[in-house]
């Protein structure tokens, strides 16, 4: 009944990218329907990917979604109907999704481009202190190891190390999602550490696995006798004792996330299967 209820149904005009971001990465770029009225995987990535179905369905008065650079291609993100809502938000799903590295990006008065080239822009693009690292980590992650450093545009030297540091700092809910995407992004770079041994140092590693249990801990009493959590699940058991007034926004939100990252961790970050 969910899968049905979700499936990636857009009118084409106005089609908002960050919901074809997030479709894709429900359903996977080889994803195809029987019904007509409901866009395939390929179709979903074109959109995102080709500046003329772009101009179809928003207008040559919109500001384009792909971005053309000297250097390459970025992808324009904020918090507007016709952008990619987060950085590197647009790649990260992409790659998720199932894109090849070599697959055709079209942006205007471009050709010759690839993901490849979207993911050497966002490589030179990066910067430690900007407010979100999430996707980042997730399409870098994806895409660069067994390489585990890199030297952005500024000369400086980047590595996942610094990138998880990032991500565990600060109050948890406070990040994006209530600070679920953290966490999932956090897992996956240690998943990746298992194929591809120096993803992380040791000593990161450790951080990030001890990191990870404190969240399984927290939400193992977080979760409210119905299923579901709130945003304010770093307060572990007290947020079930002293619940607070959520959206029904924010409570699927915390609970489909942290089921997110569930679904990916390793036996020992897991909850008890009658929690899941």
């Amino acid at each position: 009944y969910v899968l049905k209820r979700i499936r990636p149904r857009f009118e084409k005009q106005g089609m908002r990218p960050n919901l074809v971001e997030h479709a894709l990465r429900t359903w996977g770029v080889d994803a195809t329907f029987g019904d007509p009225d409901v866009w395939s995987g390929a179709d979903l990535a074109a959109f995102l990917t080709d500046h003329k179905l772009f101009v179809e369905s928003w207008g040559r008065d919109e500001e384009p979604l792909l971005d053309v650079r000297p250097e390459g291609i970025n992808i324009r993100y904020g918090l507007t109907r016709s952008g990619s809502v987060h950085h590197d938000h647009w790649l990260a799903c992409l790659s998720e999704a199932g894109i090849k590295l070599d697959a055709p990006v079209y942006g205007l008065g471009r050709s010759g481009d690839s993901i490849a080239t979207v993911l050497s822009e966002a490589l030179r693009d990066f910067k430690l202190d900007e407010r979100e690292a999430e996707w980042t980590a997730m399409a870098f992650g994806l895409w660069l190891p067994p390489t585990h450093e890199w030297i952005g545009a500024d000369g400086r030297q980047y590595s996942f190390d610094l990138i998880a540091t990032r991500l565990m700092r600060g109050e948890c809910e406070t990040g994006v999602c209530v600070g679920t995407h953290r966490v999932y992004s956090l897992v996956l770079l240690m998943r990746l550490d298992d194929e591809f041994p120096e993803v992380l140092s040791d000593e990161r590693r450790t951080e990030v696995i001890a990191h990870l249990e404190q969240v399984r801990d927290w939400i193992r009493v977080a979760q409210f006798p119905d299923g579901h959590w709130s945003g304010n699940w770093p307060q572990g058991a007290d947020a079930v004792a002293h619940p607070r007034e959520d959206k029904l926004s924010t409570q699927i939100i915390a609970t489909g996330h942290h089921l997110e990252w569930q679904a990916i961790a390793p036996e020992f970050l897991r909850l008890p299967d009658e929690q899941n």
